[in-house]
């Protein structure tokens, strides 16, 4: 499914790829297989395999997708986030924009300008932007010049 320009719908659900470019304001959830978003969205949820976003995205509730690539060009803002692996990145025109979660928990983190109370996972790495209340990771933790950790614990 392909859309450009504006969409307001109930929810959203397609059973292969889902390509945004422009506003996407969903009552409830989205969910596909490969979810591209350049733009911005607004949802209670998005349950995707992948998820790469260059824009903005508001998901009151999660964000559940095993790949994520975020290249933030506006504030994003949700309360859970789950999968394998994420990447934050800002984007050259996301002067100020930043990433807030309470709470993140993926195989692999590579993250920057994210602003999260938790952050879990196997390999994580915090980079410059960041404000994070707590890292909890089993296997390798680097916390960049830049960032701001309150508490790093090896579990």
């Amino acid at each position: 499914m392909n859309l450009v320009g504006k969409a307001r719908a109930e929810s959203l659900e397609v059973k292969a790829d889902a390509s945004i470019t422009g506003t996407l304001v969903i009552d409830n959830h989205v969910s596909a297989e490969e979810f591209k978003l350049v733009g911005d969205c607004t949802c209670k949820g998005i349950r995707a395999g992948k998820f790469n976003v260059r824009g903005n995205f508001q998901a009151s509730e999660y964000v559940n997708a095993d790949d994520v690539n975020i290249k933030s060009q506006w504030n994003s803002t949700t309360k859970e986030m789950g999968g394998k692996k994420i990447v934050v990145r800002r984007s050259r025109l996301g002067i100020h924009c930043i990433l807030e979660a309470d709470a993140m928990e993926y195989d692999t983190v590579d993250i920057q300008h994210t602003k999260a109370k938790v952050v879990r996972g196997r390999d994580v790495i915090i980079g410059k932007g960041c404000e994070v209340e707590l890292v909890e990771y089993s296997g390798t933790y680097e916390a960049q010049s830049g960032a701001k950790v309150g508490k790093a614990v090896k579990v």
